[in-house]
C-alpha cells in the first residue's frame, strides 16, 4: 500500500473508528482523513510518512495517534488542541525527529499521553 492507493475518498467513511496503516509503504496521508472525526485511533507507525495533514485537529475523537518510526519532524498546530483534551489518550513519537520545543509544549498539554 503507498499513499497514492489511499484514495480521497475515505473521508466519506464516517463511521469508521480504527484506521492501521502500520508497515504500509504510506509517504502521505490524503488531506480528506482529517473529515473522519468519529476517527478514534490512527496507527501510522513504520511508514516513510514526513508530515501529518495540518488540519488533523478536525479528528475530534481521536484518542490514539501511533507515529513511531516516521519521518515526521512537525507536529500541525492544529493538533495540541486535540492532544490536551482529557480524552486523549497516547501519542507515540519514538523515532520522530520532533523538535525539543513542540515536545515541550506536548509535555505541557498532557505529559501522560506522550511516549517518546
Amino acid at each position: 500500500c503507498s499513499s497514492d492507493l489511499i484514495p480521497e475518498s475515505i473521508g466519506k467513511l464516517k463511521n469508521l473508528r480504527t484506521i492501521s496503516f502500520m508497515k504500509n509503504n504510506i509517504k502521505k496521508l490524503p488531506k480528506s482523513i482529517t473529515k473522519l472525526s468519529g476517527l478514534r485511533h490512527l496507527n501510522l507507525q513504520f511508514n516513510p510518512l514526513e508530515e501529518l495533514p495540518k488540519d488533523i485537529g478536525n479528528i475530534t475523537q481521536l484518542r490514539v495517534l501511533n507515529i513511531r518510526d516516521t519521518f515526521i519532524k512537525n507536529i500541525p498546530e492544529s493538533f495540541y488542541e486535540l492532544f490536551s483534551k482529557p480524552s486523549f489518550k497516547f501519542l507515540n513519537i519514538q523515532g520522530c525527529d520532533i523538535p525539543q520545543d513542540q515536545i515541550d509544549k506536548l509535555i505541557k498539554l498532557n505529559k501522560y499521553s506522550l511516549i517518546k
